[in-house]
C-alpha cells in the first residue's frame, strides 16, 4: 500500500516543480544611463524661464538713467513791481492805467499749475469809461502774452483775489465815474517766463448813431510786463 502513495508524492511534487520554473524570475530593476540622468516627467510642472544676462546693449532711449526729467525751480517768493502805463481808446474815451504787477502770485486753486512749473500773476489796472461808450470794461479784455501764445484772464481766480484783500477787475460799468484800482489774475502753464507782455483788447462793436448802426473797430493795446 506504500508504493501508490510514494508515487504520487512524487508526482505532485514534481509538477510544483515544473509550475515554479515555467513562471521565470519576475522584472529586474530599472537602470538608469549614469551619461544622460533621468528623462524630465512628461507630467513635471512649468518650467523655470531663463532670461539671459544682458550685453549692456538695446535701445538706449529705454533705459533709465535715475535722474528723469529736471525738476522745476522752486516758485520765486511774490514780488509787486510797478508798471506806470497809460493808455485809451480812441473810438470810447476810454482811459486805462496799468499800474503794477504781482508776479509769482500764491494760489492754493493752480497748485498744479506751480508745481509744473507755472506761474500766477496779477495785473493791477485802473479803468474809467469815457464820453462814447459801447459797452461796459471786462476783465476778459486783458491778456498775458508768452512767446506768442495768449493767455486770457483767468475768471476762476477771482476768489483768491478777494481772499488777498484786493478787488478783482470783474467789469467796470459805463456809468461808474470812479471805479478805482482792481486787479486781474492769469494763469500761465509752464515754462515760467522771465519777461512777458500784457495786453487790453476791446472786441469789435457796434453802436446806433441817429438810426443806423455803427460798427466800432477793434482797440488793442500792448505793454510790458517786467521780471519778478
Amino acid at each position: 500500500m506504500d508504493a501508490p502513495i510514494t508515487r504520487r508524492a512524487v508526482a505532485a511534487f514534481l509538477a510544483l516543480g515544473l509550475s515554479a520554473c515555467s513562471s521565470g524570475p519576475g522584472p529586474g530593476p530599472r537602470t538608469t544611463d549614469p551619461t544622460t540622468g533621468p528623462g524630465p516627467s512628461p507630467q513635471a510642472g512649468p518650467s523655470a524661464t531663463v532670461t539671459a544676462p544682458s550685453d549692456g546693449g538695446g535701445d538706449p532711449s529705454s533705459a533709465t538713467s535715475g535722474g528723469g526729467d529736471p525738476s522745476p525751480a522752486p516758485y520765486p517768493d511774490a514780488s509787486e513791481i510797478p508798471i506806470g502805463v497809460r493808455f485809451s481808446d480812441p473810438e470810447t474815451g476810454d482811459s486805462f492805467s496799468v499800474i503794477s504787477v504781482l508776479r509769482h502770485a500764491p494760489s492754493r486753486l493752480r497748485a498744479r499749475t506751480i508745481a509744473e512749473g507755472g506761474e500766477v500773476l496779477y495785473l493791477q489796472v485802473e479803468a474809467v469809461p469815457g464820453d462814447r461808450p459801447v459797452t461796459a470794461i471786462y476783465g476778459a479784455f486783458w491778456y498775458v502774452l508768452v512767446d506768442g501764445a495768449e493767455h486770457r484772464s483767468d475768471i476762476g481766480l477771482e476768489a483768491e483775489v478777494s481772499e488777498s484783500g484786493r478787488t478783482p477787475f470783474d467789469a467796470v460799468a459805463q456809468d461808474e465815474a470812479d471805479p478805482g484800482a482792481r486787479w486781474v489774475p492769469f494763469q500761465l502753464p509752464p515754462p515760467r517766463p522771465r519777461r512777458c507782455r500784457g495786453a487790453y483788447v476791446r472786441p469789435e462793436l457796434s453802436r446806433e448813431v441817429e438810426g443806423r448802426t455803427v460798427l466800432v473797430p477793434e482797440f488793442r493795446h500792448e505793454f510790458g510786463i517786467p521780471a519778478g
